[in-house]
């Protein structure tokens, strides 16, 4: 059965150098005045699941896409973007750009918007866009299971009916990535091999094998295949603050687990992508919007480079005076986060030595009593996970 919420507590989500931001309505956070000496009652990791789970984050793909009052989907190559809240301006400059095509639809939902904001988003998508608003919409996003924890999920839908393709979230970052798919998609109906890839994976899941690859701090390839047990942790690696309260709380269970490996995931963006970015923050309009897009290309990319490396010497150091016994790898470009659906850090997976999901990807949530005293983890959160491990098979 999944976690359901049982009441709303005060609680903060810790998250550190994510890709993704939850959104603020996500965030049950500690100004609220009503909380109790013990805001824990649904166990550590319920609230987080209920959260991210597979009636939240979206349809998997290779299913029949629900039913859209007044779309055909047979006989069609459809776009069908769902938002929990209102649609992004990035999003917005897409779903245009994609309905200028004569061989896609596009179709968007949209909820939790007031009368205003649904009015302005209806005349900034166009008459090209079959777009649908409060109460309308209340289906489709129900239907397509997209929730607060992912934000917005795209779908491709094909001639069929049959969603091929889902990507979550659409920013300029990866405006490139998904207009390239689109574009492909529109054309011959086939998804291009080097599009990110997402999962939605749950408890005893299986993984696509093999997953994106890694790198090592020095550049080295690496594949995590099946064949060894492993805990994954989504974020960086710092001497305090958040990642360290969470990483400290795993050292006991590394120490008691050797057969386990437990690696640090953070990801770091190539030159090409900051390229691409850059080309359709411009190509979009949202240079005079972002005043970084302004800038000339090279220089763009030489910023995003030196950052890259900061961050990379920033791990280095860490590791060596503060990861005994942990492995650390670089996610480039995200693509291995965005498969797993570590949307948000510090996040925690678990995978068994056969590539099934021990432990689905889930959001560690901490608990300050006044707002601004040190965030303390749940004190069952390691016991939990040590009843996780203690499953997993020793060599």
């Amino acid at each position: 059965m999944l976690p359901v919420i049982r009441s709303r507590r005060c609680y903060v989500l810790l998250v550190s150098g994510s890709v993704f931001l939850l959104a603020a309505s996500l965030v049950i956070h500690a100004q609220c005045t009503t909380c109790q000496p013990d805001p824990w009652q649904e166990g550590p990791f319920e609230w987080a699941q209920s959260q991210l789970n597979p009636t939240t984050v979206g349809l998997p793909l290779g299913i029949a896409a629900p039913p859209i009052e007044g779309i055909d989907f047979i006989g069609h190559r459809t776009v069908v973007h769902i938002a929990v809240s209102g649609v992004r301006d990035e999003a917005i400059a897409l779903l245009r750009l994609w309905a200028e095509r004569d061989d896609l639809q596009v179709v968007v939902a949209f909820a939790s918007v007031g009368l205003m904001q649904s009015a302005e988003i209806l005349s900034a998508l166009g008459e090209r866009i079959v777009a649908f608003g409060p109460p309308e919409s209340l289906r489709p996003v129900a239907d397509y299971r997209v929730g607060e924890g992912v934000i917005a999920v795209t779908f491709l839908i094909d001639e069929t009916g049959t969603i091929v393709y889902r990507f979550t979230r659409i920013s300029l970052r990866w405006a490139g990535m998904i207009d390239q798919a689109v574009a492909s998609f529109a054309t011959t109906g086939e998804i291009p091999d080097d599009a990110p890839q997402e999962g939605v994976h749950w408890f005893e899941d299986v993984l696509r094998c093999p997953a994106p690859p890694l790198e090592t701090l020095d550049g080295g390839p690496v594949t995590l295949s099946a064949g060894k047990p492993r805990l994954l942790l989504a974020g960086s690696c710092t001497e305090s603050g958040q990642m360290a309260v969470v990483r400290k709380a795993l050292d006991g269970l590394r120490v008691e687990f050797p057969h386990v490996e437990f690696i640090l995931i953070a990801n770091v963006y190539t030159d090409d992508l900051a390229a691409n970015t850059w080309a359709y923050a411009r190509s979009l309009g949202f240079s005079s919007t972002y005043p970084g897009f302004q800038r000339p290309c090279d220089d763009y990319v030489a910023e995003s480079a030196e950052f890259r490396a900061a961050v990379v010497d920033s791990l280095t150091m860490c590791a060596e005076s503060n990861m005994e016994g942990w492995t650390v790898l670089l996610d480039l470009d995200s693509r291995f986060e965005r498969e797993m659906l570590l949307l948000v850090s510090p996040m925690i997976m678990i995978i068994d030595g056969d590539g099934r999901v021990a432990f689905p990807p889930t959001m560690f949530v901490g608990l300050s009593t006044d707002g601004s005293s040190p965030l303390q983890l749940h004190p069952e959160a390691v016991t939990e996970l040590q009843t996780v491990l203690q499953t997993l098979d020793r060599p």
